[in-house]
């Protein structure tokens, strides 16, 4: 974890500052480093606009996968499947489009993206057929928490996984990190219709990023 020759990790002292963070966060019997203060030290620790790497690069592949997302959910109407949906055909349909939005590269960025369009087509895909659609901007945001908290993952993940010691107590850590996620992003009014794949949808894709350095 952030030691891939595929990726560079951010460095320095607030780098430094944020894998202590995580460590403490998972730590038997230390209660006083919360997910949201591990978010936020993480955030602090990426580079600014304007250096290499900085400002909301991390997660340029994100941004072009919301765009995507955020048009098919308009377009499909609740990306509802041709037929009643199951897990396994919510499975592929997710598979599916997560291949065609980021193609495979072998770098690490690409395969976070993918995981957390996965993860969040199934869960929306697989719900119930009774349940209404939610609307595209709530099927968004919940990807960009979950390409976050990936994104937080592959830097600090050793720091957290030396600390938490087991996997259940991994899995609380790390569903505590994707509500911080979800949490410090920012909630602007939805584009307009149409407007996902166009300046408007990635000028509110943006906007939702931009909490995290706002918070």
């Amino acid at each position: 974890m952030g030691t891939s020759t595929a990726r560079k990790p951010p460095s320095g002292r607030l780098w430094r500052r944020a894998k202590t963070a995580a460590g403490r966060y998972l730590a038997a019997g230390e209660e006083t480093v919360s997910a949201r203060e591990v978010l936020a030290r993480y955030v602090a620790a990426l580079p600014p606009a304007g250096e290499e790497g900085g400002g909301l690069t991390p997660f340029r592949l994100a941004r072009q996968a919301a765009q995507e997302l955020g048009a098919f959910w308009e377009e499909q109407g609740g990306g509802s499947l041709a037929e009643p949906p199951g897990p396994l055909a919510a499975l592929a349909r997710a598979h599916s489009l997560a291949e065609a939005w980021v193609p495979e590269d072998g770098s690490l960025e690409s395969a976070a993206c993918r995981s957390a369009l996965i993860r969040v087509l199934f869960r929306y895909l697989s719900r119930s057929p009774a349940a209404a659609p939610p609307p595209a901007t709530e099927v968004v945001r919940d990807f960009l928490a979950q390409a976050v908290a990936v994104r937080l993952y592959l830097d600090l993940g050793e720091a957290l996984e030396a600390a938490a010691g087991e996997c259940a107590r991994l899995e609380h850590g790390w569903r505590g990190l994707l509500r911080a996620a979800a949490g410090a992003l920012s909630d602007p009014g939805p584009p307009p219709t149409g407007a996902w794949r166009h300046l408007a949808g990635w000028l509110w894709i943006t906007r939702v990023l931009e909490g995290l350095k706002a918070r």
